[in-house]
């Protein structure tokens, strides 16, 4: 839970903040900042029960690319608090053969999502789901499916906007991120598959990656640094 009260309040716009610049792509999530700030919020949930948004997520140890994410406030004694709660739409477009705006809000509002009909054409849009024709020769909808160059180019833009320093000791590279980006980072080297990286185990703003060998940590620092470049 989440205080948006009184001196809590910058302290939540920033993590709010963080997890938009760090998670979201932003293009799926217009005026998403605005509508979490502390104030919207309270504002909003004194007259509603809930509020949803649904976004697309850059590039995360899951593979998943869309996600709902509902709040809910808790009021006490102690003050104005939210819950947050998230709900990945991506697999279930994958495990349903979903054809039409209705097969969508359907399938989704069985799953828990807070859709209607009115609402999913915009959710659609936002999201770019595309049609994919069924081997029955039907259609349905699927993620977009991105080409590995541009996914290498998501995943260089990650890196990119999260590293701040590499150290090297012995076979392990330390790699020092911005506040809260250490997890998406991480997750772009997996995806990247560099063959020198055994595995990653990430912090905050800290990843220790564990290299085969010292030589390779050399060589991985070399190539991580052309890939920011």
């Amino acid at each position: 839970a989440y205080e948006v009260l009184g001196d809590k309040a910058d302290s939540f716009s920033h993590r709010v903040m963080g997890y938009f610049e760090n998670f979201v792509e932003k293009d799926s999530a217009p005026g998403l900042v605005d509508r979490l700030s502390a104030a919207s919020l309270m504002g909003y949930l004194s007259e509603h029960s809930h509020m949803t948004c649904r976004v697309r997520v850059k590039p995360n140890p899951t593979g998943h690319v869309y996600l709902e994410m509902k709040i809910v406030p808790v009021r006490s004694d102690e003050g104005f608090k939210i819950v947050m709660g998230f709900h990945y739409i991506d697999e279930i477009i994958e495990e349903q053969d979903i054809g039409t705006q209705e097969d969508l809000a359907k399938a989704l509002r069985r799953e828990g999502f807070d859709v209607t009909q009115a609402t999913v054409s915009r959710d659609i849009r936002q999201l770019r789901l595309e049609k994919s024709r069924t081997p029955d020769g039907g259609q349905k909808y699927i993620a977009p499916k991105d080409d590995a160059a541009l996914l290498v180019g998501k995943f260089s833009r990650v890196m990119k906007d999260g590293l701040v320093s590499m150290d090297q000791a012995q076979n392990i590279l330390v790699i020092k991120t911005v506040s809260g980006m250490a997890m998406a980072v991480a997750a772009a080297l997996d995806h990247l598959q560099f063959p020198e990286i055994v595995g990653c185990i990430a912090g905050d703003d800290t990843i220790m990656v564990a290299v085969r060998t010292v030589n390779d940590t050399v060589l991985l620092m070399e190539k991580i640094r052309r890939l920011i470049q």
